[in-house]
């Protein structure tokens, strides 16, 4: 089988724009250096082709986040990183401060060989849940429409599956329906990747024998407890996911997490 194409998946890092704030008593900005270091020791061995930033990159809505997430994964990486906000993330903040590399912002399809990662942004502005706006499926049954001879990646923040957490299951995509309707128009579209629930989660969503493999990484900070009816924190370390893509449409991932731990409020009832 020829070489696979390796991506990373490093999300929902809430960084601010003091580095000295924190999130639930954890320190952001050290456990993402940790999570990309993590990375960068593992992912010796392999030519990364790219990075994707899948939302939350800023916990304040800061400029500081998406330069300093930016200035870090390209100097450890050298590889492009794709990009779409999160709900504690402003679309437009992020649009402008990556303005020099605009086509690699959601929405926005990028291309790896025989594969194509397509980025949607879910974010509404001041609330948590997500939505994918009518331009957003448009361009996303439009575009798919064009890539009809690759396999297809698809990425967004919000989860259309729900978790098994019911608070976390009330922030998720609210017109999953509507998403599911174009993907499923096309079966060579093979997973569907979002962030937002700080957890590894798998799940297939199939319909008429086209099966869709659903994922979701860690976060380089926090991580939310599974199947939980209210907030509550794991003790999993931060971590990250890569994904090994191959030319025949047949794709590898996995989760790694640091061995790291981070002080936080366990006792937290949200944020």
């Amino acid at each position: 089988m020829p070489h696979p194409i390796r991506i990373l998946q490093i999300s929902d890092s809430h960084l601010f724009v003091d580095s000295k704030k924190r999130l639930l008593g954890l320190d952001t900005e050290a456990s993402f250096h940790a999570v990309v270091d993590l990375a960068k020791a593992e992912q010796a061995q392999h030519d990364i082709a790219l990075v994707l930033a899948t939302g939350d990159v800023a916990q304040d809505c800061s400029t500081r986040a998406y330069e300093y997430y930016k200035k870090v994964v390209e100097a450890e990486f050298k590889a492009p990183i794709l990009w779409l906000p999160g709900n504690h993330d402003d679309s437009k903040l992020m649009t402008e401060c990556l303005k020099e590399c605009s086509e690699r912002v959601s929405p926005c399809a990028y291309d790896l060989d025989k594969w194509t990662i397509i980025m949607l942004d879910s974010s509404v502005q001041h609330e948590v849940y997500g939505l994918l706006k009518q331009d957003q499926l448009d361009y996303l049954d439009r575009t798919l429409s064009e890539k009809t001879g690759q396999h297809v990646m698809v990425c967004l923040h919000h989860h259309p599956i729900l978790c098994g957490s019911h608070w976390l299951d009330g922030h998720n995509l609210k017109n999953a329906k509507e998403l599911w309707a174009i993907l499923h128009k096309y079966p060579n579209v093979k997973t569907l990747v979002w962030g937002h629930i700080h957890q590894e989660f798998h799940a297939v969503h199939e319909v008429n024998g086209h099966a869709i493999q659903c994922y979701a990484p860690p976060s380089t900070c926090i991580q939310f407890k599974p199947r939980c009816y209210d907030f509550a924190l794991d003790t999993l370390n931060p971590g990250y996911r890569w994904f090994d893509l191959y030319t025949n449409g047949d794709f590898k991932t996995g989760i790694s997490r640091t061995e790291q731990s981070f002080q936080m409020d366990m006792q937290s009832k949200g944020y």
